[in-house]
């Protein structure tokens, strides 16, 4: 991938550059073709790009409209400080921005778990519209499939591709050994309890706990 990624990078200094030889429709018709592998380098080029002709062409490679503050969040997406990471994931969730939704894939393999947890909610609030690219990204070779997958659970859990539910099982069941039970208090509050104990549940049991 590390050749590839060079190949993108090359093709994008090419394809930003005014004096270029290239045909340019054929440049951004290569860089879609990697899909989510070029979106890392696209949007650092976004991010940097000087003029409104080198923001419409990486935004064409990306798949997005180009507007006022996409070259914007790009530059957010790129900072340094992962709060201003984390805030940008959020502002495009909450803001349900589903034209944006490319910008949030590199971050899905942030570094930092903070930034990681607030892309998955983001992709969550878009909803169903980012499932195709979340699949796309799940069938790429690229670090952010592994948390393709959390962000798909995170829509619904009909949204994963069949290979996948074997894959998001284990990963359940490696969590829920890993969970440490809480003591609690029972307080004034009482929630019903169904018993996961097969396809079918026939009785509910009563048990107190505290309020939430």
């Amino acid at each position: 991938m590390a050749a590839g990624v060079d190949v993108i990078e090359l093709l994008l200094d090419e394809l930003v550059d005014p004096d270029s030889w290239i045909d340019r429709s054929g440049g951004i018709a290569v860089l879609r073709r990697f899909g989510p592998v070029a979106y890392r380098a696209l949007i650092v080029q976004l991010a940097i790009a000087e003029t409104s002709d080198a923001v419409e062409l990486c935004c064409q490679a990306l798949g997005i409209e180009p507007a006022s503050d996409t070259a914007d969040y790009a530059l957010e997406m790129c900072s340094e400080d992962p709060e201003v990471r984390a805030g940008s994931a959020f502002v495009l969730g909450y803001r349900r921005r589903r034209e944006y939704a490319p910008l949030l894939v590199p971050l899905l393999a942030d570094p930092v778990q903070r930034v990681r947890a607030e892309v998955i909610a983001a992709f969550g609030r878009l909803g169903r519209s980012a499932v195709p690219l979340l699949r796309q990204v799940r069938a790429s070779r690229v670090p952010e499939r592994r948390y393709a997958l959390a962000a798909l659970a995170q829509i619904g859990w009909d949204t994963p591709e069949p290979r996948d539910l074997a894959v998001l099982a284990r990963w359940m069941q490696a969590k829920i050994a890993a969970d440490v039970p809480e003591p609690f208090v029972p307080q004034d509050g009482w929630y019903a309890i169904q018993p996961l104990t097969g396809p079918r549940y026939s009785r509910r049991s009563t048990c107190p706990t505290r309020s939430r």
